[in-house]
């Protein structure tokens, strides 16, 4: 067992898999064994068999340690179909410890070409020899993540073997901010049900943000037209990018592992693939119990002329949604009453670990916040009769929060409001449509009061010295004083014998005092952004009269927010 051991997590190796016969010879076509026009031919099928355990003994593995019973000439043991589960699976329980031969066709081989392949880097032709094209492709799967590249090939292969993790590391660094836009004419739903409207654009603009250039071109392309028809070249521009096809492999292997698509992985989203989404759309709209259920409008939206946009963003944050640390793993398909009470799927491991995944997301800022404030307890409980004892904290936390992109943004924002606006005043001032008059007043009246309840301890705190002290009731000499930089970055001063409570006490009126101002930013940041759109007397005018209006409707007592569509 050491040999498996080796390249098996030990987790992996403690339970049996039990898969059907057909799953069996499809891991065999997956690798290249057999062929789609001879999958069911009994003779190749006894070839593939012969193949595959040449190959592996090739590889290393022995009998007596994948567990071939005597006398099964013709079919896969139970021993067998286990490992090749481990193989061919997309749960990353097979680990490379170096690349495969160039040149040659071995076990290893298949792995790694079946790997990239399934997606989309690859060429299919699996049963053909490892080659300098592959290392190629190899290169280019590490290099599609333009945040965090891979330090060695090894790495890339070993990470596309665990494909929810791979598919969950690309949402998360390249496609938040992305549609995948397709041609289809649908068999089922009807299209005017689903024609582009503000249910889709609503839900894309909370979804990817007003200021992604994603928003902005499709704004253009669709939302912009005078005539109503979409931007044909633009469309059929975006359905040819390869990260569009890519993506389309992503959402089929995510609808696979749920079970809603049992069809090849390929870069067709088809009418099968479109059913199958459509279905797991309402699948989550049956599951998920909170106020603000899911609406199909929400999601997908038909274009006009055969095309298609669909909100992969607000999908996988709608699945997320389902996953929340508190909940039973099992309450998911409970409640869509796919299965009963029994032991959970295996095949559902992709799809929870994928949604769990993306869940801790939500929780990133939580779980920093209280890791800082258990390292400041763990220095006090280590001060032995120090004075004094200086440390750094908080700048992880506050550098990755929301709030300190938001207080970035805000900076950037006020660049450019300024810039704009000298611009503006030299140029010919055009009319300004009454839209954004309109986002503008909302924006007033719902955000404006959060903003102003923490306005004067946020702007105080901003710039003042940036430090806050814990003083000692009677001696009013400070006990823990933490210093900000702009970039806050901070240096907390702990005297000798505090209590932990103190402490904690102290780390809440930190994170208080500086979370003030996410509501304020985030708020003068939108300020910005429509006076950006406003900017000059004309568009000024316009706001004035809409106001007026505003105050109006209120003394007669009508709702002064009217829906924008």
């Amino acid at each position: 067992m050491e040999e498996l051991e080796a390249l098996f997590p030990a987790e992996a190796l403690d339970y049996a898999v039990q898969i059907s016969a057909e799953n069996q010879w499809q891991f065999m076509l997956d690798l290249g064994y057999l062929a789609k026009e001879n999958f069911s031919r009994e003779e190749d099928r006894v070839k593939a068999l012969h193949d595959f355990r040449k190959e592996y003994h090739e590889a290393g593995f022995k009998l007596h340690h994948i567990g071939l019973p005597f006398g099964l000439n013709h079919q896969l043991s139970e021993g067998e179909a286990h490992f090749l589960r481990k193989l061919a699976g997309i749960e990353g329980q097979f680990n490379f410890e170096k690349l495969p031969e160039t040149g040659r066709t071995s076990l290893f081989s298949r792995i790694a070409k079946m790997r990239l392949d399934l997606l989309g880097f690859g060429s299919g032709a699996n049963d053909l020899p490892f080659s300098f094209a592959d290392i190629k492709a190899l290169d280019d799967a590490g290099n599609w993540f333009s945040k965090k590249k891979f330090s060695t090939r090894i790495e890339v292969l070993n990470a596309m073997g665990d494909t929810g993790d791979f598919v969950q590391r690309a949402w998360e660094e390249l496609y938040r901010q992305d549609i995948v836009y397709f041609k289809l004419i649908p068999t089922v739903q009807p299209i005017d049900e689903l024609e582009q409207g503000k249910h889709f654009s609503r839900a894309l603009w909370k979804s990817i943000g007003e200021d992604s250039k994603t928003w902005k071109a499709y704004k253009k392309a669709v939302l912009d037209r005078n005539d109503g028809d979409p931007d044909t070249k633009f469309l059929q521009s975006q359905i040819a990018r390869p990260d569009n096809s890519r993506m389309i492999r992503f959402i089929q292997l995510m609808l696979q592992s749920c079970g809603a698509y049992t069809e090849e992985i390929d870069e067709d989203l088809g009418p099968v693939t479109y059913d199958a989404l459509i279905d797991a759309v309402y699948l989550l709209d049956k599951a998920d119990d909170d106020d603000d259920d899911p609406d199909l409008r929400e999601y997908i939206a038909y274009l006009g002329q055969g095309y298609w946009a669909f909100n992969q963003a607000f999908f996988f944050e709608a699945a997320a949604r389902l996953n929340k640390p508190e909940t039973d793993a099992d309450l998911f398909k409970l409640k869509a009453g796919v299965v009963s009470s029994e032991p959970e799927d295996e095949e559902m491991s992709f799809y929870k670990r994928f949604s769990e995944e993306f869940g801790k997301l939500q929780q990133k800022d939580k779980e920093k916040a209280d890791k800082v404030q258990a390292g400041i307890l763990n220095v006090a409980k280590k001060l032995a009769g120090k004075e004094e004892v200086h440390f750094m904290g908080f700048a992880d936390s506050f550098r990755s929060s929301r709030f300190f992109k938001g207080l970035k943004r805000f900076f950037r924002l006020v660049g450019r409001f300024f810039k704009r606006i000298f611009n503006k005043l030299a140029e010919f001032i055009g009319e300004m449509k009454d839209r954004n008059v309109l986002n503008f007043v909302q924006l007033i009246f719902r955000k404006a009061g959060d903003a102003l309840r923490v306005l004067g301890e946020g702007l105080r705190f901003l710039f003042s010295d940036r430090k806050i002290y814990t003083k000692d009731s009677e001696t009013k000499a400070p006990l823990v004083i933490t210093d900000f930089t702009m970039t806050f970055d901070a240096v907390t001063t702990v005297q000798a014998g505090l209590s932990p409570e103190v402490l904690s006490e102290h780390m809440k009126h930190c994170l208080r005092s500086s979370r003030s101002l996410e509501t304020v930013l985030v708020f003068i940041g939108k300020v910005i952004h429509f006076l950006l759109l406003l900017a000059g007397p004309a568009g000024w005018f316009k706001l004035a009269l809409e106001i007026i209006r505003i105050f109006r409707d209120i003394k007669k007592g009508v709702d002064p927010v009217r829906t924008v569509k």
